[in-house]
């Protein structure tokens, strides 16, 4: 199931947590495209589409440009356009822009040519006040549906008539941090990450593969729909001794599998990235399709730990404390293999797009991008240091993050192809 990891004597930092986390087929016939075979078949209802292989990057002519056509943000200047930590943002019909900064607490419009026209929202637990904000997206004409997964609330604004109401998430919703896009109803998919409520029995030490339950909720509050309980986070439970007291805590297996999840449209996308199999749901909850191409799982060398320790001391801001996350790196488990890809998106065309594994020390992101049928069509790589926050039908809303971690918020023009 996994391995120790030993990084050339080398070690590095990881996850802790408390204790308290907590049919019959009919063929339907394959289809080739640019030495790619892709089988649907018919199980019970839900379309198995299957694919020998990837296309080729930039396969029917589809085109992501490289460079930005818009980019808002400044690291000196107007505090307007200064972000402190992009949260997400959305691209209104008329061509603004909406974006959720966290740091200041704000949802802040942009005009098309990116001049800040309002902001809404401040520092607070009032109506119209955010300890942690989050656009999750658009209803009827431009109305922008916003989470406040801290506080356990929805709120609804208009760019024009601002602040029109909250709504509080029932409990049965989950962790409401843990968000994962929006249907076009406004219903919101929460699902994923560790609870770390308290209570219950610590775990027994050693490996353990928690499970993750999805729920949709509906922008009233009323509506709960279950997706499911998948296979989680990958977790490792040691248990010390501190004060006289035994404590127990998890680390996150370097390279472990989680569940990533991604709702748009009228369809959940949702895998555990053991394999490269992407499930897909419609808003009442029902599988409708599962997507697979045959790839074989990647093995965990000791080139891929040495990168993802490197990675993690870059990061550090005090060198006195290497030598122990070097240590800890050492006695944390790693997996036998790599997941089978990063994130999911789901387009304003209803097309899926599934991002490579990011491997320590890659700078570019590569999707490959999947009809709404599900066959694979391209495969269109973003510039460095962006990542993806919208994909309409010409456009790819990105959060660009500097050296210095200053975010800017571009926009890059994409053309579709056949």
């Amino acid at each position: 199931m996994f391995r120790m990891a030993h990084s050339r004597g080398s070690g590095g930092g990881f996850g802790i947590l408390g204790w308290s986390l907590m049919g019959t087929l009919v063929a339907c016939g394959p289809e080739r495209s640019s030495g790619i075979q892709t089988q649907l078949t018919d199980s019970a209802g839900v379309t198995i589409v299957e694919s020998s292989g990837f296309p080729e990057s930039g396969a029917r002519g589809w085109v992501l440009g490289q460079a930005s056509t818009l980019s808002i943000g400044t690291l000196e200047g107007d505090s307007l356009y200064q972000f402190y930590g992009v949260s997400a943002g959305v691209k209104l019909s008329d061509g603004r822009i909406a974006v959720s900064d966290v740091g200041s607490h704000q949802l802040r419009i942009f005009a098309p040519d990116g001049t800040f026209l309002t902001g809404f929202g401040r520092e607070g637990e009032g109506p119209g006040e955010f300890r942690n904000i989050r656009v999750m997206g658009i209803v009827g004409f431009d109305t922008l549906v916003i989470l406040d997964g801290r506080q356990r609330r929805v709120s609804r604004y208009h760019p024009e008539a601002g602040f029109l109401g909250q709504t509080l998430l029932p409990d049965e919703a989950g962790v409401a941090m843990h968000s994962n896009g929006m249907f076009e109803d406004g219903a919101i998919v929460f699902g994923g990450g560790v609870n770390r409520v308290r209570g219950g029995e610590a775990p027994e030490p050693g490996y353990e593969r928690l499970t993750n339950s999805f729920f949709s909720v509906t922008l009233d509050g009323a509506g709960i729909t279950h997706f499911g309980d998948f296979p989680g986070t990958e977790v490792f439970w040691t248990t010390t001794e501190y004060d006289g007291e035994e404590m127990t805590a998890a680390a996150f297996l370097h390279f472990g599998k989680s569940p990533e999840a991604m709702a748009g449209g009228e369809r959940l996308a949702l895998g555990t990235r053991d394999r490269y199999e992407v499930e897909v749901f419609d808003p009442s909850g029902s599988l409708v399709r599962v997507v697979r191409v045959l790839t074989p799982p990647v093995a965990v060398t000791p080139t891929h730990l040495d990168g993802l320790l490197e990675e993690r001391l870059a990061r550090l801001q005090d060198p006195d404390i290497a030598p122990g996350i070097r240590s800890a790196f050492r006695d944390t488990p790693s997996a036998d293999h790599l997941p089978a890809f990063e994130r999911l998106f789901l387009d304003s065309e209803g097309y899926l797009w599934v991002e490579d594994y990011h491997l320590p020390g890659q700078e570019v992101r590569t999707w490959t991008i999947f009809d709404a049928d599900g066959r694979p069509l391209t495969r269109l790589s973003l510039p460095a240091g962006n990542q993806v926050l919208q994909i309409g039908q010409d456009y790819v809303l990105a959060r660009f993050r500097d050296e210095l971690d200053v975010d800017f918020v571009r926009i890059y023009p994409l053309t579709r192809g056949g």
